[in-house]
């Protein structure tokens, strides 16, 4: 019993030091040294957006917008040490707010339509999720909601992002 029990804590940390090892060779090919930081996310994750023909947003909440367009906010949380050796942390719950025009028009759930989709042109989650990411190791679109946001005098259809980013917690 004693030697079944030395064997698997012996493939236990065999695991995970390989774990580390293929951690440490992964972040040396792929020269992702810098740690994670919220500016450089922010600022990426709207150039993202961008790239979507029509969709004017700025990685920062701003005082005016001008729809069809939107903004990043700040997460819910930022949760560090997610792995061994500070390498992992987390930013859950980023938000990613898209305005259409008013509510009650074609257009506006249209816009909805394409920005909410899993797939396709105008799909958020598309544009995120297939991004080679400089900024960050990883970043997943886990939500949508919708709603009705004032935003300098009018009203407009809120489509609400939530996404979950992971990077480095370090440099190396």
């Amino acid at each position: 019993m004693r030697r079944l029990a030395y064997r698997r804590s012996s493939v236990a940390g065999l695991n995970l030091c390989l774990s580390v090892f293929l951690m440490f060779i992964l972040n040396t090919i792929s020269g992702e040294v810098s740690p994670i930081r919220l500016a450089d996310v922010m600022k990426e994750v709207a150039e993202a957006l961008n790239e979507i023909t029509g969709l004017r947003v700025t990685d920062y909440p701003p005082e005016n917008l001008h729809p069809p367009a939107g903004y990043v906010s700040y997460p819910e949380s930022i949760d560090y040490d997610e792995s061994y050796g500070r390498g992992e942390d987390r930013f859950t719950g980023l938000p990613i707010v898209l305005l259409t025009s008013s509510v009650t028009t074609t257009a506006a759930r249209d816009m909805a339509s394409g920005w909410s989709s899993g797939d396709g042109p105008k799909s958020v989650k598309r544009a995120m999720e297939a991004r080679s990411w400089t900024t960050c190791d990883d970043l997943t679109v886990t939500s949508v909601e919708f709603g009705i946001e004032r935003f300098a005098g009018g009203e407009y259809l809120a489509v609400m992002f939530k996404a979950t980013v992971v990077g480095p917690g370090k440099e190396d």
